[in-house]
């Protein structure tokens, strides 16, 4: 198993910082530990589950997270993009 372990589990808490970003929305925070490929893959999964039951209880089940990857072409933002969308059941809109 390559996911989080409990003494990484304040990672998740790191992410999201106190204060509301635009719109009232979630903020994050830059976290202080680097993370290989694999943590950092199951830590934006569980960010992104985390996102869409706080976004389900505030607006009565609706679920709708929109998440942005940015970088260089060639980097694997789309392979990323689609890894992620296999775990957490969502679709990837490329633009």
């Amino acid at each position: 198993y390559f996911g989080l372990d409990t003494a990484d589990e304040s990672l998740l808490q790191e992410l999201f910082s106190e204060k509301g970003g635009h719109g009232g929305g979630q903020a994050l925070a830059p976290i202080s530990k680097s993370l290989s490929f694999d943590q950092g893959f199951v830590l934006a999964v569980r960010a992104i589950q985390y996102l869409r039951k706080v976004k389900a209880k505030k607006r009565g089940g609706k679920r709708k997270v929109v998440i942005g990857i940015g970088g260089p072409g060639g980097s694997g933002k789309t392979s990323l993009a689609h890894k992620i969308a296999c775990v957490v059941g969502c679709a990837v809109v490329s633009l």
